[in-house]
């Protein structure tokens, strides 16, 4: 923080003064990934995951996917002030504007973000596209075979389906292949819910 006095004399010599103040910015920004990792095999869709944080203030947000089928067009992405964590679902039959373009093979996902005083920094994850991926599927990632659990189970995890998905329905059932309960959760690219069995 720098303070500059501004001083002001008029015809009678009478004097005032002024403080500015300014911030200096020369701290980056800290932008990477969460999930996937690198060079994970996704399909046509999946659901990108990371953080972003400053010293002052994020600015701009985007997401660049170079790859068959897509140019360096500039995506905006969503981002709420304070909080660190951000997503963005990626249908990339949607996104390239021409599904016959999508090919499997590799693909960039760079998130470039932008602070206040214009400090730039660009973080690049590259995936593995399989165009021949199941159309939908559901990868669990809070649940696995054998886990034991108290009155809640938290279930979340990604959906990867090539149709437009509004919602997911999770049927419990007990070792007699009863069904215990249901439960209908708001759904596109990811799932997360918590379901009591107390």
């Amino acid at each position: 923080t720098n303070i500059i006095w501004i001083k002001a004399v008029d015809k009678a010599g009478s004097e005032g003064f002024f403080p500015l103040t300014l911030i200096v910015d020369r701290e980056a920004p800290n932008v990477g990934f969460h999930y996937p990792r690198v060079e994970s095999k996704v399909g046509n869709c999946f659901e990108l995951f990371g953080y972003a944080h400053d010293n002052v203030e994020i600015k701009k947000l985007v997401l660049k996917l170079s790859g068959p089928g897509f140019t360096t067009e500039e995506l905006p992405m969503n981002f709420q002030r304070g909080n660190a964590m951000w997503n963005f679902p990626v249908n990339l039959k949607e996104l390239s504007g021409d599904p016959s373009k999508v090919k499997s093979g590799r693909l960039d996902a760079e998130v470039i973000v932008t602070d206040v005083a214009n400090n730039v920094v660009k973080k690049k994850l590259s995936l593995i596209v399989d165009t021949s991926a199941v159309d939908s599927m559901i990868t669990l990632k809070s649940v696995e075979n054998g886990d034991r659990f108290g009155d809640e189970i938290p279930v979340f995890g990604t959906i990867s389906s090539a149709h437009v998905v509004t919602g997911a329905l999770i049927n419990l059932y007990n070792d007699k292949n009863e069904l215990i309960m249901g439960n209908d959760v708001l759904a596109q690219h990811s799932l997360s819910t918590v379901l009591d069995v107390s």
